[in-house]
């Protein structure tokens, strides 16, 4: 019996730039890389990213890469979120822990020190 599922080489996914940053949308097509050759065109409103393949992609595979690429998509836009809300508590982290031994009189140390301290 022959599937009827139609079968393409390659297909597109129009992803809303507005809320995905690029390095958000890069780092989720890294992960087809290997398997797809993958390519980001940016729009005034949009990315379109093209996966192509020299055998074809059918339906179901296309259906199980949109959700995996969206997967992706929404667990680096989480990270880049969660980079952005803790950055400052890491570099104040970072300076308590290398605290010792410096100056605490430079003003910088001493304001990020104080910072930390609220």
């Amino acid at each position: 019996m022959k599937n009827l599922e139609s079968a393409i080489s390659s297909f597109l996914m129009e992803i809303d730039s507005d809320y995905y940053s690029e390095v958000v949308v890069a780092k989720s097509v890294y992960w087809f890389s290997g398997d797809y050759t993958v390519s980001v065109a940016k729009g005034t409103d949009c990315y379109t990213v093209i996966f192509k393949r020299k055998e074809e992609i059918s339906d179901i595979e296309k259906r199980t890469i949109e959700t995996k690429f969206m997967q992706y998509l929404n667990d680096n836009k989480a990270r880049e979120i969660i980079e952005k809300e803790t950055s400052s508590i890491k570099n104040i982290l970072l300076v308590k822990a290398l605290a010792h031994g410096i100056d605490t009189n430079d003003e910088l140390i001493s304001k990020l020190l104080n910072e930390s301290d609220v």
